[in-house]
């Protein structure tokens, strides 16, 4: 079955934090690879070339502005392709201050995650659609196992609250215990 539905994404988010990126590169890039945003968490192809740049500049320890972003753009031939000036000079006025930054670097990070459930339970789906018998294969499990892991992971996202799955135990610091059961090895 095709969906016609669009996937999960927020243009505006996105387009925020790029644009605190550029306001702040070395402390707000720093808390995005902190937080595990990578340019697979954009949802707009644009907007992943540039965090990929930013990143880049920030490995290098180069400086971080929009004229740096345009030349190293303009240099890998990505410029016309991420929109050129225009589109930097508009992501680049988005926002006068980082203050949101926390906000919107948690919105990118969630509607990645969602992005990344429908595409794991859409070829789930498939796959046992595709299942032609003889025991249930590997090829089902697996998928199934990392799925769970993926649930649990949004579940535990500070939007919805502590999981309620688990509590610490009271004799044992820093140790969680479950009601899932353990992974196999």
């Amino acid at each position: 079955m095709i969906s016609t539905r669009t996937l999960p994404h927020s243009l505006e988010a996105e387009e925020f934090l790029l644009s605190c990126c550029l306001l702040d590169g070395a402390d707000i890039i720093s808390r995005c690879i902190t937080a595990g945003i990578t340019p697979a968490s954009f949802y707009h192809p644009p907007h992943q070339t540039v965090f990929d740049h930013l990143v880049t500049l920030f490995s290098a320890s180069k400086p971080i502005d929009v004229a740096i972003l345009a030349e190293e753009l303009k240099n890998s031939k990505q410029l016309e392709a991420v929109g050129g000036y225009p589109f930097l000079l508009q992501v680049s006025g988005r926002i006068p201050t980082t203050g949101q930054a926390g906000y919107f670097m948690e919105r990118v990070v969630e509607t990645h995650k969602l992005r990344e459930v429908i595409k794991l339970s859409t070829g789930l789906a498939e796959a046992c659609y595709d299942y032609s018998g003889g025991g249930v294969g590997e090829e089902v499990i697996a998928p199934l196992l990392t799925a769970s892991c993926l649930f649990r992971l949004i579940r535990r996202h500070p939007r919805h609250g502590k999981n309620p799955s688990i509590r610490r135990s009271p004799t044992q610091t820093g140790l969680l215990r479950t009601h899932y059961p353990p992974m196999p090895r």
